[in-house]
């Protein structure tokens, strides 16, 4: 059996050795730089976990290539492997991020995801809450203000009054309105004072998956489709 010399995740020790029972290999990149993911047992809280090591010498990377290689070296894996982080609920597969929603939003977006799956409901709210308030703020006329046509300064800064206006301006499709009856008045929908349940986490994560999708999904894949048109008028011979 392997071990492996790392900070149990468990119980917290540093520089704890930990017995490999199994490993899954997960690929390699850079040609040679395998990846595993290694169950141990840490020997001081005889504790459990998963951890995802990743291979620092090339030059046994061939021997690296299989499940439970690891577990088989009859040695410290420290020799050729170097301890990245412990797998978590984060890892889940939860709610995919809609395609083409620039990054900063669909960070926000994967922590609120993360969340979700971990049942931290009030967290996983906020986030979703937040992703929904950055996207649809990028929305609003900037050159017209509540004289003129444009968002009043309530619309402009609070998500439910903005919603509504963007409903009524045609910016955001109608379909889209009942969904949107999860964003109640600020303060009121449980993100704030921490009452958020499975149904209203699910209910925002539903909302927002649909937004991003119409917001930045859709139009960027008709987009795309252009660009690739656009370049085979100009070439071609072009795929």
């Amino acid at each position: 059996m392997s071990t492996i010399v790392a900070t149990c995740p468990r119980c917290g020790t540093r520089h704890q050795t930990l017995d490999v029972y199994a490993d899954i290999f997960r690929g390699s990149n850079l040609d040679w730089r395998t990846h595993h993911e290694a169950l141990c047992k840490c020997r001081y809280c005889h504790s459990g976990c998963v951890l995802e090591i990743r291979l620092t010498n090339h030059r046994v990377a061939n021997e690296f290539i299989t499940d439970n290689s690891i577990a088989a070296y009859k040695g410290a894996a420290n020799d050729f492997f170097e301890v990245l982080r412990p797998i978590t609920l984060r890892d889940s597969d939860g709610a995919p991020t809609p395609e083409l929603v620039p990054e900063p939003i669909a960070n926000v977006f994967r922590e609120g995801a993360s969340s979700y799956v971990a049942a931290c409901y009030n967290a996983a709210g906020a986030m979703f809450r937040l992703a929904l308030d950055m996207a649809t703020k990028s929305l609003l006329p900037q050159d017209l203000d509540g004289a003129n046509g444009g968002p009043n300064r309530q619309q402009r800064t609070r998500l439910k009054d903005r919603l509504d206006w963007l409903f009524e301006s045609g910016i955001l499709p109608r379909d889209l309105e009942p969904l949107a009856e999860c964003i109640r008045e600020d303060g009121n929908d449980g993100a704030h004072d921490g009452t958020l349940s499975d149904a209203d986490a699910a209910d925002l994560l539903d909302f927002a998956t649909a937004l991003l999708q119409r917001v930045y999904t859709e139009p960027g894949r008709i987009r795309e489709a252009q660009e690739r048109r656009e370049a085979r008028r100009r070439d071609p011979d072009a795929a």
